[in-house]
């Protein structure tokens, strides 16, 4: 599955020309957009591949939707709890 996945992902970046005008874009927004590239359709199409990858991710990872917040949330309830004793 890994393998083809990376045949598709080679073929798309180096063959189209959606694929060439990502990475076009990824490496100099300003030259892109003087050649003719739509660097806001660009990064829609990029977000749109990215979203798949996390989606195509998801299941092997464990991912939950919830996997961020303990990390800011712990700080953040903990200063309220602080602010709201003190008082």
């Amino acid at each position: 599955m890994g393998a083809v996945l990376l045949a598709v992902s080679v073929y798309f970046f180096t063959r189209t020309m959606t694929g060439k005008a990502i990475l076009a874009t990824s490496m100099n927004k300003d030259a892109a957009r003087l050649v003719g590239i739509r660097t806001q359709m660009v990064f829609m199409v990029s977000a749109l591949l990215g979203s798949i990858a996390g989606i195509v991710v998801a299941p092997i990872t464990f991912t939950s939707c919830d996997i961020g917040i303990t990390g800011f949330a712990g700080p953040a309830s903990a200063r309220y709890e602080h602010q709201r004793t003190a008082a």
